[in-house]
């Protein structure tokens, strides 16, 4: 008897911990070398497939830092691959400081974490593997400072 309400409290754990995770369509970290720095041909590439179209998405980006970064943004180049082969490259400014050289974001001692919402409710016209590339785009290569990179898709609450 114990072991079979053991048994079921664990398929019960084991199904509420997936249903957490339902509307997560990607989510891939790139862990920087703090020796290297994150160099030019350091990217994260996620690849991530869209069924249903009819849906809403979030797309994110966590940026964790120091506070040694010396520069108020991050110069990023963003690949976007699409099902039908096509695609779209943007450079992206990500502000990780004010103006006033105040960081955005969460700041526990010298360590820093910014949430950035690429785009809200983001529609994707075509069901298929879609790609995604981040790289940095500084004029220094083997930028010190970044810790990590993540790249965050989730289903969105908002209906379409």
């Amino acid at each position: 008897m114990l072991i079979q309400r053991s048994a079921l409290f664990l398929f019960v754990l084991l199904l509420g911990l997936a249903a957490c995770d339902a509307g997560k369509m990607a989510d891939k970290t790139l862990t920087i070398s703090p020796d290297s720095g994150w160099t030019y041909p350091d990217s994260l590439e996620v690849a991530f497939t869209i069924q249903d179209t009819s849906l809403l998405y979030n797309l994110f980006l966590t940026i964790n830092h120091t506070t040694d970064f010396g520069y108020q943004n991050l110069y990023t180049r963003i690949r976007t691959g699409f099902p039908d082969g096509q695609q779209q490259t943007q450079v992206l400014s990500l502000e990780l400081a004010d103006k006033a050289g105040g960081w955005q974001g969460k700041c526990s001692g010298k360590r820093c974490q910014l949430e950035i919402p690429l785009q809200e409710n983001a529609i994707f016209a075509m069901p298929g593997t879609y790609t995604f590339s981040i790289a940095q785009f500084m004029r220094q290569d083997s930028l010190p400072g970044v810790k990590s990179i993540r790249f965050r898709v989730e289903q969105s609450e908002t209906k379409r």
